[in-house]
């Protein structure tokens, strides 16, 4: 479901005649409130079931040892893997106990391939360092927003052969795999544009590309839909994807409706009423029973001890 079609349905559960009580809720129904509203329910989704998945990507350097985490992740059970790429091979990171790691690297200087991690205000701390840096190069050619090949000034064979993201300019875009390589220039294919928040923009010959050389796998909170100063949602986030599943979102429209609804009538908010958090543990219940079945659904871990014990209130 596309942002605009949530919306429209939260508008349309809200909706009143014009009475008292209508002018009223005229007023307090701006467009600014029922995004407030639906990003409040979505927040309570995102951290309580942790069914949005994203992933971060970096561009690190030799010697560089503290990464900012990504900033919409949620708070618990944050990470589910990390991993680098050097010379186009991955090397998975294990992300371990902060005694375990400093015990382990005590002001050790060793430089190679990061093997641990551990997280500590808001930073994730890799060892040991990295001996290579990410590669930096130059676009060969223009390329428009819509452009689905990149032809870079580079061997490709040290990026990530498939599946791979560099950064041009400001924009993040991955590819899926490199064609055409030589000893000066390499093509990415099957791009995706504007990826981790950035996005797809036009770009010159000549502009900076950077390697993405470290990835993180996380689960996140909902992006947010922006809105513009007459009060109204960005025209380009209006045909966008929302980040979950349409079964899930019909209680979160619900949720949204009725607190809205709350504020100005509480017998016609009563209609959209629900145990939201009750219909949350049904929702994490059903997130996880998809994660315990990898090979059928292709999800990305097993359910943790803690949530196979939820399976009893079912």
């Amino acid at each position: 479901m596309i942002v605009s079609e949530v919306i429209d349905r939260i508008e349309f559960n809200i909706s009143t005649k014009d009475d008292l009580s209508g002018k009223s809720a005229n007023n307090l129904f701006t467009k600014r409130n029922i995004v407030r509203a639906l990003k409040t329910a979505l927040d309570d989704y995102a951290q309580y079931t942790l069914e949005i998945e994203g992933i971060k990507s970096y561009s690190i350097s030799e010697d560089q040892r503290i990464l900012d985490a990504p900033s919409d992740r949620v708070r618990s059970q944050t990470y589910r893997g990390m991993y680098v790429v050097l010379s186009s091979v991955i090397y998975p990171l294990n992300v371990k106990d902060f005694n375990m790691v400093k015990s382990t690297y005590y002001y050790n200087e060793i430089q190679g391939v990061p093997t641990d991690a551990f997280m500590w205000q808001n930073k994730i701390n890799i060892y040991p360092r990295m001996n290579t840096s990410y590669i930096s190069t130059t676009l060969e050619a223009d390329c428009d927003e819509n452009a689905t090949t990149l032809t870079i000034d580079h061997d490709g064979s040290d990026f990530q052969p498939r599946n791979g993201r560099v950064q041009v300019e400001d924009e993040v875009i991955e590819y899926e795999k490199i064609t055409n390589n030589s000893a000066i220039k390499s093509t990415l294919s099957g791009c995706t544009r504007g990826l981790e928040g950035t996005a797809a923009t036009d770009h010159s010959a000549g502009s900076t590309v950077k390697q993405k050389n470290f990835y993180i796998y996380y689960y996140k909170i909902h992006w947010n839909i922006p809105l513009l100063d007459n009060n109204t949602i960005a025209p380009a986030y209006l045909t966008k994807e929302m980040e979950i599943n349409d079964v899930h979102l019909e209680p979160i429209i619900s949720e949204a409706s009725y607190k809205l609804l709350a504020k100005i009538d509480i017998n016609r908010a009563n209609f959209y009423k629900q145990d939201y958090k009750l219909w949350l543990r049904r929702a994490k219940y059903e997130v996880m029973q998809g994660r315990n079945n990898t090979k059928v659904h292709g999800k990305i871990r097993d359910p943790y001890p803690f949530e196979i014990g939820f399976v009893r209130d079912y």
